[in-house]
């Protein structure tokens, strides 16, 4: 299964129990004749014809570069699976453009015509357009009843994204991301014998009729009625990708919107796509219970150098450089090698501390790069006793180690680790117990390590702060960090940061 494009997207993407994507089809030419077009759900409900001279045609280029499988209007269609014929509520979702006028079926239960016309024993669902009236529709119907919310007017070789949403109660029609019609409806749609298909009715092999002329480009299939919030993300990924104006803009949490302003004051405006990746973090970790309980947040795998610089969680504990510190735009930064002067200063100590606290606390880091004993986020003090906050992700022993809020060497954590690569995270959950988690699982707990007060001395990135001088400075690309309280879900946290990272190709 190829896994759902997060960029667009501020909260987790609806299940698709069918997803047929042109632009993901491989081992195609321009004009070539498809005989199956694969289901990305990973559901296996593909669209087929075996019958040469009834096989859409691929098209390279078509809609905002991106190819479709393009019906002739004569006879092409796919006929579908039987798990296609089921009962309401379901939502249908298309990007299509129509090439000719008469009566075609965009997308449904074979059972549903364009027209509204009833003909014999009928149930289903659908979605079409209806050239007889200048309509784009949807459908629900059971043998003379039949509901049809619809559209007036549609211009040729125009891209049109068009949803239908049958509930229990109602069925309404989308086009662009507005609401077009919706209408009630009492309507028991159980599919008889007549299949599935897109790009007609079907019902028989020889028996098939309102034929669409036109392009498809993309069609989900959910098996619910998708929600308002559920429908803008589908809406919002399918009129980014394929250059759909009018779609309603999606509303950015308000601490997206604050971290917008402060990028731009630095004159790295962040464009729509990467607005669209940032919220979805935020929402992302406010829905998991983490978002409140961060003190530092900071994303050092960003479009510009100063935005990798923010604190995300407020306008204070943004890092500074100190000497010469690699920036590498969606990478991060790197440090200087082994007690240099090449570090970011974070200016956040843990006296600073209000979800970062003595028995209560948690830091880690994402390392893009595999390397061997340096730490990517610490803060000790010398004097005796030794209070030590620090995370180093591979030690020349091939250990991830830390300490965390530890007054002695001897209340250290390690286990074994060879590759630095990935979120690496201590935690302490009391004043005994202290754990290493690694990509969201932990590897090791231990229950005797007794803590120290907070020191005021400033956390370093890209390598630790011993009493005011940089040491174990990392040398590979550090991506992220953060300082929080010890009780985060670590496993939904690696999950947000992972699905961000994707999102600006730094993984």
């Amino acid at each position: 299964m190829i896994p759902f494009p997060v960029a667009f997207f501020q909260n987790p993407f609806p299940t698709p129990f069918m997803w047929l994507d042109a632009s993901q089809l491989t081992g195609l030419s321009d004009g070539d004749a498809v005989e199956s077009w694969t289901d990305f759900s990973g559901n296996g409900h593909h669209g087929f014809q075996t019958t040469l001279n009834r096989q859409p045609i691929y098209k390279t280029n078509i809609i905002a570069g991106h190819p479709v499988l393009r019906f002739d209007g004569v006879n092409d269609h796919f006929r579908l699976p039987n798990a296609l014929r089921f009962n309401r509520p379901v939502t249908i979702v298309a990007v299509h453009q129509i090439r000719g006028n008469s009566n075609h079926l965009t997308f449904g239960i074979g059972t549903i015509l364009a027209t509204g016309v009833f003909v014999g024993s009928i149930a289903g669902w659908g979605m079409a357009f209806d050239s007889i009236n200048n309509r784009l529709v949807g459908q629900i119907r059971h043998n003379a009843t039949v509901v049809t919310p619809g559209k007036q007017g549609y211009s040729l070789f125009t891209p049109i994204l068009q949803s239908t949403v049958v509930s229990e109660t109602d069925i309404s029609l989308y086009v662009d991301g507005a609401l077009a019609d919706s209408l009630p409806h009492n309507v028991n749609a159980v599919p008889n014998a007549w299949s599935a298909s897109i790009g007609t009715r079907y019902k028989t092999n020889s028996n098939f009729n309102f034929l669409y002329n036109g392009d498809i480009a993309e069609i989900f299939v959910f098996p619910k009625a998708l929600n308002a919030s559920e429908r803008q993300q589908v809406d919002n990924y399918l009129s980014q990708k394929y250059n759909i104006p009018n779609i309603p803009n999606i509303p950015y949490e308000a601490e997206s919107i604050a971290l917008f302003t402060r990028m731009s004051a630095l004159g790295e405006y962040p464009n729509t796509t990467r607005k669209g990746i940032i919220n979805t973090f935020i929402l992302a970790e406010k829905n998991a219970g983490n978002w409140s309980k961060y003190d530092c947040l900071w994303f050092l795998a960003a479009h510009a150098a100063g935005s990798a610089r923010l604190n995300w969680i407020k306008d204070a504990h943004n890092p500074t450089v100190v000497g010469t510190v690699a920036f590498v735009t969606d990478k991060g930064y790197t440090g200087g090698g082994s007690n240099t002067s090449n570090f970011l200063n974070t200016n956040f100590s843990a006296t600073q501390g209000i979800n970062f606290q003595q028995n209560n606390c948690s830091l880690g880091g994402y390392s893009l790069t595999n390397q061997q004993g340096s730490g990517m986020i610490g803060a000790r003090i010398t004097s005796a006793p030794t209070f030590q906050s620090t995370v180093v992700p591979r030690t020349t022993s091939n250990t991830i180690f830390g300490r965390i809020h530890s007054p002695t060497t001897s209340t250290s954590i390690a286990t074994a680790n060879s590759d630095s690569i990935g979120l690496s995270i201590l935690a302490r959950t009391s004043g005994t117990d202290i754990k290493i988690i690694k990509n969201g699982t932990t590897l090791v707990s231990i229950t005797n390590s007794n803590s120290g007060p907070a020191e005021n001395v400033n956390f370093y990135l890209c390598g630790s702060n011993n009493g005011n001088t940089a040491v174990d400075q990392f040398t590979g690309q550090m991506a992220f960090g953060f300082v929080a309280s010890g009780d985060l879900d670590y496993t939904a946290q690696h999950t947000n940061i992972t699905n961000y990272l994707t999102s600006i190709g730094a993984l």
